[in-house]
């Protein structure tokens, strides 16, 4: 996850949002 968050951070980013439900929280 670590190197896709580095080379694709908007994408990982809208994929953690899409598996979060909702009001949940993403901690880096």
């Amino acid at each position: 996850v670590s190197v896709d968050y580095l080379t694709r951070p908007l994408e990982v980013f809208k994929e953690m949002c899409r598996v979060l439900k909702p009001g949940g929280l993403a901690i880096m």
